[in-house]
């Protein structure tokens, strides 16, 4: 099946009742695992039938729906080239027409060679697909469970052109946090790094997030990588490595961009140190005993680094120190240091960081930087590098970990902050970007990230 979809486009048919069908056609471009997602979708109201064509059906049972997905005879009936080629980055078009007898719904998305990275997902298109899906009545609240509803809602009249604000919309993930995805993002199973059926497990609850990543329009994902002296030495191994490149690979074949949080110290919250391993013996070293030798921390920066970036990870986000164990302005140097390393040995790689440590590297080419801040207040002092403001829906931190923070006072705060930022030409340029930070699903937490997402 999956090499059937690779060679033709597909029609899935889908028969809801005695007199009903949905028909699907998608180019054979379009994300396998999606396609795959929709048949299991779409099982939960009929059988399924493929057809290997492309073609519009000469015969049509009343009452039928067709969807057309990409570049398709049938889109094109509906949707023009020239219509396509004219969105911006990860726009899309959503166009239905009622027939005698049946009605024709068309999907298409942004042209993939306008894509903000280098992947072949069409983004416009993957997005398309999930607000049609939630106008036929599919919900997708909680990041582990998309709810369906008894009977979908087809008889849709649609003309919808949309596009987003900014390119970059990220859902970072607290995973130094004890909460639900944090093991088998960092490689291990239910009981620990040595029970691997327990991670492949998990991973169907990772794929059921990504498709909820998607549903929310989110077009990147972070997380932080963990490391401790006390833990195994599997800590940079190929176990671990290949776990992450599976993680990595799953997330890209839906679209979503992923990153991955680390650190210069590694006594830093159980962060993944980029200084905290010695690869001289692959041993663990302490920042504060190589703090007055910068060509150390370079040579291991360097290891960790291209490890991470063997993993598939797009970017890089390095979290700054406790300036108790290790200077920021030594910080800064070994920043700016691997910025320079990964613009010329990896110049499609972003690195991010916070405004503390920031402003104090001075940059010959800022452009594989960015910078995520949290305080709209700072704007003004943004510099010439990528700048994702993030803001928090729930919060990780002591008691407050319990505690939901009150949905519509922060969300109103937010929207406040929002307008002013749209109201100053200034400052509105001075952004690329938003995001949110979770710190998990519990409570109800995983409404504030829908209600903040849309």
């Amino acid at each position: 099946i999956k090499e059937s979809m690779r060679l033709a486009p597909i029609l899935l048919l889908l028969i809801i009742g005695a007199n009903t069908q949905i028909i699907t056609t998608i180019q054979p471009e379009f994300p396998v695992d999606i396609q795959h997602r929709l048949t299991s979708i779409f099982q939960n109201y009929g059988s399924v039938a493929t057809l290997a064509s492309d073609k519009r059906l000469d015969t049509v049972t009343s009452g039928s729906v067709i969807i057309a997905i990409g570049d398709t005879v049938t889109t094109r009936s509906l949707i023009s080239i020239s219509e396509r080629d004219a969105l911006p980055k990860q726009g899309y078009i959503i166009r239905s027409k009622a027939y005698e007898g049946y009605t024709v719904i068309a999907i298409d998305g942004a042209n993939a060679k306008h894509s903000v990275y280098s992947n072949d997902v069409n983004n416009g298109q993957v997005y398309a697909v999930y607000d049609l899906l939630q106008r036929f009545g599919i919900t997708y609240y909680h990041p582990l469970t998309p709810v369906l509803p008894s009977k979908l809602t087809t008889n849709l009249n649609l003309n919808i052109t949309e596009s987003p604000q900014w390119l970059v919309r990220e859902y970072h993930y607290n995973s130094l946090l004890p909460i639900e995805l944090t093991n088998y993002l960092n490689g291990w199973g239910i009981t620990g790094s040595a029970d691997v059926s327990g991670w492949e497990l998990l991973q169907e609850e990772y794929e059921l997030f990504i498709e909820w990543l998607v549903a929310n329009r989110f077009s990147h994902f972070r997380y932080t990588l963990l490391m401790n002296e006390l833990w195994d030495e599997n800590i940079v191994g190929i176990d671990r490595l290949n776990k992450l490149r599976i993680i990595t690979n799953l997330s890209k074949s839906w679209g979503v961009h992923v990153g991955i949080g680390v650190s210069f110290d590694c006594d830093y919250g159980n962060y993944f140190s980029i200084t905290g391993i010695d690869v001289d013996d692959i041993d663990f070293i302490s920042v504060k005993n190589l703090s007055s030798s910068l060509e150390g921390l370079e040579k291991q920066s360097v290891y960790v680094l291209e490890w991470i970036i063997d993993a598939g990870f797009d970017y890089i986000h390095i979290q700054k120190c406790d300036q108790n164990k290790f200077e920021c302005v030594a910080s800064a140097e070994l920043l700016q240091y691997c910025v320079e390393y990964l613009q010329e040995k990896h110049s499609d790689r972003k690195i991010y960081t916070n405004v503390e440590i920031n402003e104090q590297c001075v940059y010959e080419n800022p452009s594989n930087l960015g910078v995520h801040f949290s305080n709209e207040d700072v704007i003004n002092n943004l510099g010439d590098t990528e700048n994702i403001w993030i803001h928090e829906t729930s919060c990780g931190e002591g008691s407050d970990l319990d505690v939901p923070i009150f949905l519509p006072y922060k969300t109103y705060n937010i929207l406040v902050a929002l307008r002013d930022i749209a109201n100053n030409d200034d400052q509105y340029s001075k952004i690329n970007g938003i995001g949110i930070s979770s710190s998990g699903w519990e409570l109800g937490y995983c409404l504030n990230d829908v209600i903040s997402a849309w």
